[in-house]
């Protein structure tokens, strides 16, 4: 199958199996006293539920329509055309605030809840993100952490927990030569002089299956920092350290970046008897799509510009679509171990392909 054919299909099969509900989203109701504080926390938890729903988000309209028990809940969606509702309360204990959020089917009542700690009044802000990421991912509390919704006291008593997202997995396509790069040696005529067939004449490939293993790292602002290990058969190998910005938070979300490496470069003969640097650094240059981003199995479509900078100057386009997905680790886990344990086995990768070149 075509790349272009591939990549066309994932991204069709992923917005016919997006299944396309509408939520409700009540008013907060609890103990704030101030009405400014009222609307800000409504306003930060429709906004955050709004973000990462898969489908339409309907406001409810004041604080005299919202409820705090499925039962009214469930009957207001119904009411209002929703699939489903989602109502929230926020409750002072002592110093701390309590923000609880429940998402519950406008059919049969059926519910989800989760609830988190605020230590302040300003602390709702990163509560209110995370429970309703928890709500829409349907995760517990703790696990819907990320950099985004950490509050001041974890960050002070906790750094661990400003760890980065990890996920890894692998990618299949092809890369298309331009010109006459990535081109092998092929056997030329026979010479008289040296009795000897030469390994001179050139031939280019039209192009070349080419396999990824792929690691990325997810921080702040949308910025991703990517190892990936290259191999495009059956002569190419290398590494490469990619920065990627993503433009949305969503399920669909594009991306563009480029990155940095080394690659070699083999003639897959070893009869030439000129003089010839195969490895060199390589850049690229990429964009793509990642479907299901909020999930912990995503698919990654892109195409990507790469050249390296060896003695032929190779470069080409490259198209591929791949599986990445977040693997379980432990609560006190940062993903800085991954972070150098993978770094070294780049840092080892890159060493066989520069001895290799010599």
């Amino acid at each position: 199958m075509h790349v272009r054919s591939m990549v066309l299909l994932a991204l069709g099969l992923g917005f016919l199996t997006a299944q396309a509900k509408t939520a409700l989203v009540l008013p907060v109701q609890g103990d704030l006293e101030k009405a400014a504080d009222v609307g800000t926390v409504n306003e930060l938890f429709r906004e955050a539920v709004q973000n990462g729903y898969h489908g339409e988000v309907k406001a409810g309209k004041d604080s005299a329509h919202g409820c705090a028990e499925r039962e009214c809940a469930a009957k207001m969606a119904k009411d209002a055309g929703a699939d489903e509702a989602v109502f929230a309360t926020v409750k002072k204990l002592g110093s701390k605030w309590i923000f609880s959020a429940t998402v519950v089917n406008a059919g049969n009542s059926d519910a989800f809840n989760q609830r988190g700690m605020a230590t302040s009044i300003e602390d709702l802000e990163a509560v209110t993100h995370r429970v309703a990421d928890a709500l829409v991912t349907r995760k517990s509390f703790e696990s819907a952490a990320t950099t985004e919704n950490i509050t001041a006291k974890e960050e002070q008593n906790e750094p661990t927990r400003r760890r980065s997202l990890y996920v890894t997995g692998f990618s299949l396509g092809y890369l298309y030569p331009m010109a006459k790069s990535y081109a092998y040696l092929k056997e030329g005529n026979y010479d008289p002089a040296t009795g000897r067939y030469p390994y001179t004449l050139k031939q280019p490939y039209s192009q070349m299956v080419r396999l990824d293993w792929l690691n990325y790292w997810e921080f702040r602002q949308n910025l991703m920092l990517g190892f990936e290990g290259a191999w495009a058969l059956p002569n190419v190998i290398g590494g490469d350290i990619d920065v990627q910005y993503l433009f949305n938070n969503s399920d669909y979300t594009p991306f563009m970046g480029g990155g940095l490496g080394i690659q070699y470069v083999g003639d897959l003969s070893d009869s030439s008897t000129t003089a010839k640097r195969h490895s060199g650094p390589a850049l690229n240059l990429q964009g793509g799509m990642i479907l299901f981003r909020t999930y912990d199995v995503h698919v990654m479509a892109r195409a990507q510009y790469q050249v390296v900078f060896d003695s032929d100057v190779d470069n080409g386009l490259t198209f591929d679509v791949g599986i990445i997905y977040r693997p379980s680790e432990k609560r006190e886990s940062s993903g800085w171990g991954s972070f150098w344990g993978y770094y070294l086995l780049g840092a080892l990768l890159i060493s066989v392909i520069g001895a290799a070149a010599h």
